[in-house]
């Protein structure tokens, strides 16, 4: 299998990651940080991405939308995607209800 030709400065391939498993896969991709909710086709992403050989992604919140879309492309996609639930540096400054994110990453 040819590997990507991946350029410094690539925001598409940027955050790769090539996982060795001897066991099951030999070797597969895994995309370790998509902002999902920032994206206007995410259905095609995710196709051109199981296309190109990404065996995971990691969904990554950042922001109220985006942890709730995370969680929902998880479970749309298991075993494909991972979801991750956290706030971005720019809601550092904004009130997070901590009690509610608690509840809300434990109930998910």
């Amino acid at each position: 299998m040819e590997l990507p030709n991946f350029r410094k400065g690539d925001r598409r391939f940027s955050s790769f990651l090539l996982v060795i498993s001897t066991v099951t896969f030999g070797f597969m991709f895994f995309d370790t940080h998509v902002h999902f909710d920032l994206l206007d086709d995410v259905d095609g992403v995710i196709a051109r991405a199981v296309a190109a050989g990404v065996g995971k992604m990691a969904a990554v919140g950042g922001s109220q939308r985006g942890n709730e879309m995370a969680v929902e492309l998880a479970r749309k996609n298991p075993g494909g995607i991972i979801a991750t639930a956290g706030f971005d540096r720019e809601h550092a400054g904004k009130t997070i209800d901590l009690v509610e994110f608690e509840s809300f990453a434990r109930s998910n």
